[in-house]
């Protein structure tokens, strides 16, 4: 019993020096993922300080833009402005910018016009040769582009009242005004703000529940001694990518506190733990003092049979040694019997495990060959699955491409989606597709790099396969082109063959109506003798104009003389070559000026002159008059054919939009009577000028 006992003295001593190293090394860990905890926090409110930094920043550059874009503070610098609305204005900068301590306005040289701020007293540069560097950044930016001229951000050390020094962040802002007459810009004052990092960081964490340290600077930043700080270096830009700033920002905490923070977390979690594990331990060697004295016990009445002696127990029935030791005995013939039982038994297992041992080595060649024609049958099901796949995208692309396309889309528009189209189809191979149609320019886009060799493709087929190239025709009436495949090592399914095959359909039947449209719009604008406009374009393009407030025009009404006389005397045909002959010559005087000439009746021509050639409209005139042919009498028949008119002009500029075609009608009817009153005179001819 007496080793019995020294073995439980160790037992115990074992027993808590484990649960001591045990208990350590709970600590250790909890307080490793406590400082990764604070570590988190740290980087999250790091997260937080920079988000809000951003916004009070960019908040302060937007309200700055915001009034010095106001009327109120282009009139200030310009020194007519009512005082109080304009300190009004800068107290409004300040109310919707809280970092802002100081808003100050400056004229051109560097005067103070009027100041908004917290404390008079401070001291703040209000000159601009103090900002010498920010003046000549903004001068720089305006001049390089003067409709946009952007701020400039400097930093700034004072003397506070403490006697130390402050930092402060200070936005300059240009005050453009823009001249209405000959619309030039110029910097007529700056809009200065003043930001003391100190309120920004105030600003920033005055609702920021936590212990941690923030600091903001222009400069590096150093820890601290007795601080677990984090550094970022923060570049505040705008959407738009314009550079503002760059700040350093820390977020700290005291060591002191962090040790607090942790100490507070674990203290409760380990009296939780060491409680809970004195009570196991008690109850751990409560129970083995009872074991062990219960072995105790029963060693000692076994040592007495052994001995031969007879045992007394309360807890044990006595019995003789001799009938111990023919229990015994009969326990070994019971105990010899089992044995043989059981190695019969166990030659009758290693029979049946040999057979067994066979059927698995069956099974599991079946198992393999089942596994390996699952797997080709997987494969198979897999390609037929990636085809079909395949295949619904380029239908898909299809589909959404004849949603995308349009009646009135231009020429590199329409080929920038058939591009898009043929990309979207990720054959992950290289490409040539080009098609010209007639009247525009072949277009082409070619992505392969090895000369593509000839291929003769007969009337009717969709594809052909030749030297490595897959080629798909366009089958269009009104040009033609073509898609060229790159084949590489593999080939292409049939079903995607046939699926680009319809996309080369819908991409024919698309350009054939499209060219089709074309040309159905032109002869619907176009007069079919003359080819110049007809009255249909004509009355669009006036339509235009009368919806149009900012467009001047000036309209010449022309009137041919003796188109009538010729369509009856020498037939329609003269009279056609008539018309033809006049508009030839209107469009040889109206050849390098802005105008539009339109046919919009028999005899009748009319043109638009635009508005920045309105000035040269007596330069026209005076070549209409040059242009005319000589009159002749009607008797005498040269074969010739002498072009006359009439014409009549009104300038939008003098007579109102509505009046145009009634006041230039009433100057060609006047210009039309001289002309018949000279043939009178001439040679006696006498007709009325509206017949």
């Amino acid at each position: 019993m007496i080793r019995i006992k020294h073995l439980l003295f160790i037992t115990l001593i074992v027993f808590c020096i484990s649960i001591c190293y045990f208990c350590l090394s709970y600590y250790k860990e909890f307080r490793k993922f406590a400082e990764t905890n604070t570590g988190r926090e740290l980087y999250f409110e790091e997260i937080i300080v920079n988000e809000n930094l951003k916004s009070k920043i960019l908040s302060m550059v937007d309200v700055n833009r915001y009034i010095s874009e106001r009327t109120i503070v282009k009139s200030a610098v310009d020194g007519y402005a009512d005082p109080n609305e304009l300190l009004s204005e800068l107290e409004i900068m300040r109310r919707h910018s809280p970092i802002i301590e100081d808003a100050i306005l400056l004229d051109d040289t560097g005067r103070v016009v009027a100041r908004a701020t917290d404390n008079p007293e401070r001291y703040i540069p209000t000159s601009l040769h103090e900002f010498s560097e920010a003046f000549a950044e903004i001068k720089e930016k305006f001049s390089s582009n003067s409709n946009n001229a952007s701020g400039s951000v400097i930093f700034v050390t004072a003397s506070n009242d403490a006697g130390g020094e402050t930092t402060s962040l200070v936005y300059l802002h240009p005050v453009i005004v823009t001249d209405r007459f000959n619309g030039s810009v110029e910097i007529r004052g700056y809009l200065m703000s003043n930001i003391p990092l100190i309120k920004l960081v105030y600003q920033v964490t005055k609702n920021f529940n936590s212990s941690s340290v923030v600091r903001v600077s222009n400069s590096p930043l150093y820890d601290m001694e007795g601080f677990v700080s984090g550094f970022n270096i923060l570049e505040i830009r705008r959407l738009d990518d314009e550079y503002i700033c760059t700040l350093r920002v820390s977020v700290s905490r005291l060591s002191d506190e962090i040790e607090m923070s942790l100490a507070s977390s674990i203290v409760s979690q380990v009296k939780k733990n060491v409680f809970i594990s004195s009570v196991i331990a008690i109850a751990l060697i409560v129970c083995f003092l009872f074991i062990l004295h219960s072995f105790g016990q029963l060693f000692s009445f076994i040592s007495r049979l052994e001995m031969g002696h007879k045992a007394y127990s309360e807890k044990f029935v006595i019995w003789e040694f001799n009938k111990t030791a023919k229990l015994l005995y009969d326990l070994k013939y019971t105990i010899l019997m089992q044995l043989r039982d059981i190695e019969r038994k166990n030659r009758g297992l290693q029979r049946a495990n040999a057979e067994t041992v066979e059927v698995n080595r069956k099974l599991a060649n079946m198992n393999a060959t089942l596994e390996k024609q699952v797997q080709e049958r997987t494969r198979s099901l897999q390609n037929a699955l990636e085809l079909s796949t395949n295949c619904n995208n380029i239908s898909n692309v299809i589909i959404n491409q004849r949603s995308q396309l349009k009646d009135d889309m231009r020429t590199d528009e329409v080929f920038a989606i058939f591009c898009n189209s043929i990309r979207e189809f990720n054959l992950k191979r290289n490409y040539c597709f080009e098609y010209k149609m007639e009247g525009e320019s072949p277009v082409k886009i070619n992505t392969i790099a090895a000369i593509i060799p000839p291929i003769a493709v007969s009337i009717g087929d969709s594809f052909c396969f030749e030297k490595g190239f897959y080629k798909f025709t366009l089958s269009m009436k009104e040009g033609e082109g073509s898609l060229v495949i790159e084949a590489q090592m593999d080939a292409i399914e049939i079903d995607i063959l046939t699926t680009i095959s319809v996309f080369c359909r819908e991409v024919s039947s698309y350009l054939d109506n499209r060219a089709l449209r074309n040309r159905l719009s032109f002869w619907a604008r176009t007069d079919g003798l003359t080819k110049l406009g007809n009255r249909v374009a004509y009355d669009q393009q006036m339509s235009y104009f009368e919806t149009c407030l900012d467009s001047e025009i000036g309209l010449f009404l022309i009137d041919v003389n003796g188109l009538k006389e010729m369509n009856d005397n020498k037939g329609h045909a003269a009279g056609d070559a008539l018309l033809k002959r006049v508009a030839a010559k209107l469009q040889s005087v109206f050849d390098g000026y802005d105008a539009d000439i339109f046919r919009i009746g028999g005899d009748e021509f009319i043109t638009i002159l635009h508005g920045k050639d309105l000035s040269k409209s007596k330069e026209i005139l005076e070549k209409l008059a040059a242009v005319q042919d000589k009159p002749v009498p009607k008797s005498v028949d040269t074969g010739e054919i002498h072009a006359t008119f009439a014409v009549g002009y009104a300038d939008s500029r003098k007579t109102p939009f509505q009046m145009l075609y009634k006041q230039a009608d009433h100057e060609m009817y006047i210009q039309k009577q001289e002309y018949y009153e000279m043939r009178h005179r001439l040679f006696g001819e006498v007709r009325s000028p509206r017949h």
